[in-house]
């Protein structure tokens, strides 16, 4: 696959819009096998997940299981794709603390 960086911007953007609507799908066919989620610093929801399904499954179905409602926060995501247009990795900063207050642990 030949990727270009404004492709993979717009593949990214979709995706998110997507997610907005509840449809994670898109979100996950663009993740790399060896996906990283990274979540910096020191709260409760500071961590990395390393591998799409490790993703999907210890940090996906257990956040989209427990929260269905309107939840507000504040992004800054630094997304990674390989050669082969996939996304290999994503380092989420947050507000962590509210995170935590509203979601709860992971």
């Amino acid at each position: 696959m030949t990727t270009t960086p404004e492709g993979n911007k717009q593949r990214l953007q979709a995706a998110f819009k997507e997610l907005a609507e509840g449809r994670g799908g898109p979100f996950v066919d663009l993740m790399a096998e060896d996906f990283s989620w990274v979540m910096p610093g020191r709260g409760t929801w500071s961590g990395v997940w390393r591998g799409k399904q490790v993703v999907r499954e210890e940090l996906f179905a257990p956040l989209f299981a427990r929260f269905a409602g309107t939840y507000r926060n504040t992004y800054c995501y630094v997304c990674e794709f390989g050669d082969d247009g996939m996304l290999h990795e994503l380092t989420e900063y947050m507000d962590n603390e509210h995170a935590a207050q509203v979601l709860g642990p992971p």
